[in-house]
């Protein structure tokens, strides 16, 4: 496997998978058969619901619909109604996207889960990116 230390100014080595760089690829599909790799998206439901933000909601789609070595990727949904939801669910179904799932942080599950969570000390009741990573991370694990 490569290995993926900073020895630069750039933020991160994603520029890195390009489709030039096939070996790159062919090594995380490799390590992809015995390390499950997560992919976790924090989304806002105006990201695919307003037309300015669609195109570019949709080219991130496209593209990892062909990360073969990701397991599974979870869109942490916040801010939607469950129409909302299900419009996500028809994108990612149009691009074909197979292993997948929609964590509707505002859906009637969560609620009660938030609660019992609150009132555990937690403090769930302010929804954010911290709290849709939080439990991202714990559906991930």
């Amino acid at each position: 496997m490569s290995i993926f230390s900073q020895q630069h100014s750039k933020i991160s080595t994603f520029y890195l998978l390009t489709r030039e760089n096939q070996q790159m690829k062919a090594e995380l599909r490799q390590q992809g058969r015995n390390k499950k790799a997560v992919l976790i998206i924090p989304v806002l439901a105006t990201e695919f619901t307003m037309p300015e933000n669609r195109p570019v909601f949709e080219r991130i789609v496209h593209q990892i619909k062909d990360a073969t070595y990701l397991s599974k990727i979870i869109f942490g949904l916040d801010g939607a109604t469950t129409g909302e939801a299900e419009q996500l669910e028809r994108i990612l179904h149009h691009y074909n996207l197979k292993n997948y799932l929609i964590q509707h942080n505002d859906g009637d599950h969560f609620a009660s889960f938030y609660h019992t969570l609150s009132e555990a000390g937690f403090g769930f009741d302010e929804p954010g990116k911290g709290r849709n990573m939080f439990l991202s991370f714990g559906i991930a694990l």
